[in-house]
């Protein structure tokens, strides 16, 4: 696990300007760090390295091929590099001797030297992002994995191509030009997050996971357009008929595809763990890890002073039984919110998913003990985890005269009302029907019940933003989703849904969130249900095998009952999460409001005072929950005030 950072053009042979790039990733890889020039190519490109596989010199990077042709910066891992090893010794009768060091890095040289790009792409099971460049052909290539698990962000600044891991590292570029992308804070209001392939600075984009693109030296400021090894779209347009096996059967394939994938994602020549939060993905991975392990394997959870939102009693309880080596720490507000002044350097641009504090908290932990973690995440897009995968079929299937009663119920009763309604009745409720945040929940449906089109529909769920609730002056976002709705046009809705959300959601701000907050305590995460194989077997399984009786996960808890007792789990997903409404009212309450103040807002001409001052005094005043939306805005401010821009 690394960073890189690299330039093509002008500026290309300044090595002081290179030197200090590379060091400000070196959070992303404090073992060492290197670097590398053309200077008759005008292309340079540096690396810190986080040394999990050969960590000895042998695996160091920028690293050459063989023939000297290729030059590799890489950030990730290569589950698969010993298969593949093998096949290039059998096709092109390598001696296995041969072979410099144990690094997959090596490895994809190797395979670069004797396949093209693209087909390497494909056979690669793994996270990465990677910079090559042909010292023959004077031509650089960059590529992502197929999930965006690992970052890599590139553009052309006046003469000067740049691309790296971060965009702290592409601002020291001498050319880099700080304009804000107003497109991308409409967005970034609207999803708590920036969409690839934006980033929040003009001319500066994120690589698209599952592509690649391709630039000779002697082109200047083209526009590039980034070319498909592997799409998800393309599997599910060109899938057979889903699978009709027994439910045992396919339970017990699931199984097999799990722990072949943390069996491959175990390959480390370092310490590594998992993170156990207590619900049933994180649980999953970890019950596996340690059935296939002879040894404890050493769990990691975070647990809140505040009741409602700790699990760490269940992840301890989940822990015992399964008999893990647990780790786990109880934090107070005061040690979250010390943590937001360090958002906007750890991010560098918006991004507003609260659960980062934790996030980077378990990271933080995690990292006394071990150098790599395996996580749940993927699980709930993968095998329909999100409420909104079955409630939003229900209220499809209402008719038109239903829609509009429940429309007017809420309208005349009140989000408020109906949520202290719901809180009292809660005892009575069957646990299918049970979710948290009803506040938000109610106010949604107020929001959808009148939506016809599907794509709509779905936008709406994912949107943090309540309709008649824009907080910008001028709001210049655009509709990202449309395209990719589409391009799944033949696919059943709740499945689209999920295959939305592993492209957007989960790409853009779940493995995000996950990157950064553990790259910044030089943490490597590795996602087990990210796993090629297990992908496609997902998508082939019939949605009753995730969704049933109105509770997502289906299979993933069936396998789980085979190993942790089902009243250990929360009944409720929380994850590891902050409760910012409650903090909103409290400690934060003085930031938010200085942040928040008319001159603050004003300074920046972007938010709209009297839309935010509302929203705040429904929050403060009426007691509404409307946390996410100003969040959003504080995140905002807080990156302006910090951030030097035009």
């Amino acid at each position: 696990m690394c960073g890189f950072v690299g330039t093509l053009g002008e500026a290309s042979n300044d090595e002081e300007m290179l030197k200090k790039m590379t060091f400000s990733l070196i959070h992303r890889g404090p073992d060492s760090n290197s670097y590398w020039l053309d200077k008759n190519s005008n292309f340079s490109f540096g690396h810190t390295r986080l040394a999990i596989q050969d960590i000895s010199e042998k695996g160091s990077q920028p690293m050459h091929s063989e023939s000297g042709r290729y030059v590799i910066a890489f950030n990730g891992e290569i589950y698969n590099h010993l298969e593949l090893r093998k096949f290039i010794e059998l096709k092109y009768k390598i001696n296995s001797f041969s072979w410099r060091g144990r690094s997959d890095t090596e490895t994809i040289l190797a395979l670069i030297e004797r396949e093209s790009l693209e087909n390497v792409l494909k056979l690669l099971k793994g996270m990465f992002a990677l910079a090559l460049w042909d010292r023959k052909t004077k031509e650089l290539f960059l590529a992502r994995d197929r999930i965006g698990e690992k970052p890599l962000y590139y553009g052309w600044q006046k003469n000067s191509f740049i691309f790296g891991s971060e965009l702290k590292a592409l601002k020291l570029h001498s050319n880099f030009n700080n304009e804000i992308n107003m497109e991308a804070i409409g967005m970034f209001m609207k999803y708590s997050y920036i969409p690839s392939p934006d980033s929040i600075y003009k001319g500066i984009n994120k690589l698209l996971p599952g592509t690649f693109i391709s630039l000779k030296v002697n082109q200047k400021n083209v526009d590039i357009v980034p070319k498909s090894y592997w799409s998800l779209a393309d599997i599910l347009n060109n899938q057979e008929k889903k699978r009709k096996e027994s439910d045992d059967y396919l339970i017990e394939q699931y199984e097999k595809k799990l722990i072949s994938s943390i069996q491959s994602q175990q390959i480390s020549d370092v310490p590594i763990g998992t993170f156990l939060s207590g619900g049933v993905d994180s649980s999953l991975i970890s019950a596996l890890m340690q059935k296939i392990n002879t040894n404890k394997i050493k769990t990691f959870t975070i647990g809140s002073a505040e009741e409602k939102n700790d699990e760490s009693i269940n992840a301890r309880n989940i822990s015992k039984h399964l008999g893990t080596d647990h780790t786990d720490l109880v934090i107070h507000p005061k040690d979250t919110i010390e943590l937001i002044p360090k958002l906007n350097d750890i991010y560098d641009e918006p991004f507003a998913d609260s659960s980062q504090l934790p996030t980077f908290l378990v990271s933080q932990l995690a990292k006394t003990k071990v150098k790599v973690c395996l996580s749940g995440d993927g699980g709930d897009e993968l095998f329909g985890g999100y409420n909104r995968y079955f409630w939003s079929n229900r209220i499809r299937s209402l008719s038109p005269l239903s829609k509009r009663f429940l429309s007017s119920l809420i309208n005349n009763i009140g989000t408020r009302n109906l949520t202290k309604t719901y809180q009292l009745m809660q005892k009575l409720i069957p646990r299918s029907l049970k979710f948290s945040l009803p506040d938000e929940k109610f106010e949604k449906l107020a929001n959808i019940l009148d939506i016809e089109s599907e794509c709509k529909l779905y936008e709406t769920l994912v949107s943090t933003t309540n309709k008649n609730e824009c907080l910008l002056i001028k709001d210049e976002s655009y509709d990202n989703l449309k395209e990719k709705w589409n391009s799944l046009d033949n696919i059943e809705f709740t499945t689209r849904m999920m295959a939305l959300d592993i492209q957007t959601y989960l790409a853009d701000d779940i493995l995000c969130k996950v990157d950064r907050a553990s790259m910044s305590n030089s943490l490597e995460v590795r996602s087990p249900f990210l796993d090629n194989d297990l992908i496609k077997f997902a998508f082939e399984l019939e949605n009753n095998l995730k969704i049933r009786n109105g509770q997502g996960k289906w299979i993933s808890r069936q396998l789980l009952k085979k190993y942790v007792p089902p009243h250990y789990l929360s009944e409720s997903k929380m994850g590891f999460s902050s409760p910012i409404d409650i903090w909103l009212r409290g400690p934060l309450k003085e930031w938010a409001s200085d942040l928040l103040s008319r001159e603050c807002i004003n300074k920046y001409s972007i938010l709209n005072f009297e839309s935010v001052s509302d929203l705040w005094n429904q929050h403060q005043v009426i007691g509404a929950n409307k946390n996410k939306q100003i969040w959003n805005a504080l995140i905002l401010q807080s990156w302006l005030e910090q951030s030097n821009v035009n």
